[in-house]
């Protein structure tokens, strides 16, 4: 998993996509802590489409380093890269970045969060970061799904397990509670 998360493949056809990446991953930080406030949120908006706009693999300590050079005087958000980095959940390798399809494609995947973090804000976001990334792979694949007419049935891309979602759902986060109410269609 450690080899997945952040890596942004920029779609070409939606004109927008690199400021919907670096705008979803600050709503997530956002919500998850009540230290990160708006200018804290412009600056990593701003690093992180600074490193997708690069056009390479990016790895959150590369949005890491973007963001230092802007805020020189640690802060909050020092701190939950500092958990997220230090404790190994984001390879700092390019070219060890797989994409989520790559990971879980055909194969059982279990995310293992328990060792990932010191505390549980972490945790989810490294969960809801995780989820996002689903999503946005659910979709782009939708349609792919093989359909047995004869026997009125549908092959399951995906099956997933969150353990304590009530975790997730309690923070109002909208990719658990998106990928209930629309995962029947991928």
């Amino acid at each position: 998993f450690r080899r997945v998360l952040f890596r942004s493949e920029v779609d070409p056809e939606v004109a927008n996509s690199i400021n919907q990446t670096a705008l979803t991953f600050c709503n997530i930080i956002e919500k998850i802590f009540s230290n990160f406030g708006p200018v804290q949120k412009n600056h990593l908006k701003e690093s992180i489409k600074e490193c997708l706009n690069r056009g390479t693999k990016t790895t959150l300590q590369d949005v890491y380093n973007a963001y230092q050079i802007r805020v020189t005087t640690p802060d909050a958000l020092y701190s939950i890269f500092s958990d997220l980095i230090d404790n190994g959940v984001f390879s700092q390798d390019p070219d060890e970045l797989i994409s989520l399809e790559e990971l879980i494609g055909g194969k059982v995947c279990v995310l293992n969060v328990e060792n990932c973090a010191v505390d549980d804000k972490t945790r989810l976001a490294v969960v809801t970061l995780f989820l996002n990334r689903l999503n946005e792979t659910m979709k782009a694949n939708s349609g792919k799904a093989k359909y047995d007419e004869t026997r009125n049935k549908r092959e399951l891309q995906y099956v997933f397990l969150v353990d304590e979602a009530d975790r997730v759902m309690r923070h109002k986060l909208e990719n658990l509670e998106r990928i209930l109410r629309e995962g029947r269609e991928y």
